[in-house]
């Protein structure tokens, strides 16, 4: 892989993010190539718990929450949660996976006290009355450019992967603003945000995604992913040999030099005629 053959990279990492958001580092970093996203922020959006202290760190509106390292004291937690019902999380988990309701004493005693025999960490948070609803918002750059209300049929889990069903909304300019900042805090200038809005209208982010999924597409007949490419062409430009030879007449001196370069850069193989007419064309556009 040469660095100069690439403008950008779209990273869509879902399994191994480990393996992938290294790979990433080393592109954007080392190499120096442009993506909308860190390998930093994609490895804290996986994990819920860092998600919610860099959020609420930075002011982002998120369910008063508690870490347990293997719960043991399940009535100080719920109390200091507000009381019963309460949320449990794995750290990381997508599409409703790993997220369950804890409603009374011998529900909650029973999950908290296998939580802690499996030796698994758990994010705990007040439950939000939110009707079996929530709000997924794909965020590009400073702009929040598709949303959509999901309800839950199955429980209080809204993830259309979990049966429940999406319809595009309209965002006020007070919720696009919070979602913003939740993706623009984790370092992702791409990202899916979760909103959530109790029986009051308040907001609460509850997860950022590194890698939304495209039923969103589907539902609100809205392809982000073109302003995804828009905002990265907006980034790094739409410039290059490859571009160039495109727009030229591809019989034209300028568009066969091009073309004869990008050969060169690459290290493929060129016949005796190619190089005398590369050194010919280069004396001829130059004397122009």
């Amino acid at each position: 892989m040469k660095a100069e053959e690439y403008d950008a990279v779209i990273s869509r990492i879902g399994n191994g993010l480990e393996y992938g958001s290294t790979i990433l580092q080393h592109l954007t970093e080392s190499i120096g190539m442009y993506c909308p996203q860190t390998a930093a922020g994609l490895l804290t959006a996986k994990d819920k718990i860092r998600t919610t202290i860099k959020l609420s760190t930075h002011g982002v509106k998120v369910p008063l929450t508690m870490f347990a390292k293997q719960p043991v004291h399940v009535k100080f937690i719920t109390d200091k949660l507000g009381g019963l019902p309460i949320v449990a999380k794995t750290l990381s988990g997508s599409q409703g996976v790993g997220v369950m309701i804890c409603k009374d004493a011998e529900q909650t005693n029973t999950s908290l006290e296998s939580f802690h025999k499996l030796d698994v960490d758990v994010l705990l948070q007040r439950y939000i009355e939110s009707g079996a609803k929530d709000i997924r918002v794909i965020v590009v750059g400073d702009k929040v450019v598709s949303a959509m209300r999901r309800t839950g049929k199955k429980d209080f889990r809204a993830n259309i992967s979990q049966g429940g069903s999406g319809e595009a909304v309209e965002l006020s300019e007070a919720d696009q603003a919070l979602c913003i900042k939740a993706s623009q805090v984790l370092g992702l200038e791409f990202s899916g945000v979760d909103l959530i809005k109790d029986q009051d209208e308040n907001s609460y982010v509850v997860e950022v995604n590194g890698n939304p999924g495209s039923k969103i597409i589907d539902i609100t007949g809205h392809n982000y992913f073109q302003n995804l490419v828009t905002h990265i062409e907006k980034k790094v430009g739409v410039s290059g040999k490859k571009e160039e030879t495109q727009q030229e007449d591809s019989n034209s001196p300028k568009a066969q030099l091009a073309s004869l370069e990008l050969k060169q850069e690459r290290g493929e193989k060129m016949s005796i005629n190619e190089v005398g007419l590369l050194g010919a064309l280069r004396r001829m556009i130059s004397a122009a």
